[in-house]
């Protein structure tokens, strides 16, 4: 249930949909301290929040119960481009890559959020490109690397992508821009949301 809610945020984000979220991973992470995966859902729903100490906790308590889980593992990647190290999210994504050499289709969203936060664009494109379902927040991503590269056709088509589902311009800028914590990828991603011609 917790993930269903996950999904359904994703593509149309609002707070009760990522409270339900939190509540349905609180309710199977009390129902057994155990389980990695309530864990790392946990945390994945409270990264979404915004509340990275805790977040991390849960993450990191994820992977010391399993340490083999590589959702979680992947989940912990992403806590790590959002708070401050794409690096080391690479690398721990080469990882699940190898252990699992056939990963879910996200798996390359979240390798693309490292790419994008390093300015490796034309890598991020690559592996957002391999993302089966393309959520709006994956095409605000997409209008700054093609923006980045020059690429201005196709950065003004990904931006009108995620404004069918974000139209308010303000909205989405901090939405995209505000999940990051250094203020320095912040202030790169919204010059790159202004470069793709978000007001």
């Amino acid at each position: 249930m917790s993930y269903c809610a996950y999904i359904d945020w994703l593509q149309e984000p609002d707070d009760e949909t990522l409270e339900k979220m939190v509540a349905y991973a609180n309710a199977a992470v009390l129902l057994d301290r155990g389980d990695a995966s309530a864990e790392a859902l946990l945390g994945m729903a409270l990264t979404c929040q915004q509340k990275y100490d805790e977040a991390g906790s849960h993450l990191q308590r994820a992977l010391s119960l399993n340490p083999g889980e590589t959702k979680a593992l992947a989940y912990y990647s992403e806590w790590l481009v959002r708070t401050g190290d794409a690096e080391e999210a690479l690398r721990n994504m080469d990882e699940a890559l190898l252990r699992d050499p056939i990963p879910p289709p996200w798996h390359w969203e979240i390798r693309g959020m490292a790419f994008l936060v390093l300015e490796r664009y034309a890598e991020a494109i690559q592996a957002f490109a391999r993302q089966t379902k393309q959520f709006w927040y994956i095409a605000a991503y997409l209008a700054i690397c093609f923006a980045r590269l020059g690429r201005m056709n196709e950065a003004t088509a990904e931006l009108n992508k995620a404004l069918q589902v974000v139209p308010d311009h303000e909205t989405l800028r901090i939405q995209v821009v505000n999940e990051f914590v250094s203020q320095g990828t912040r202030d790169k991603l919204s010059y790159g949301l202004s470069l793709a011609g978000l007001d």
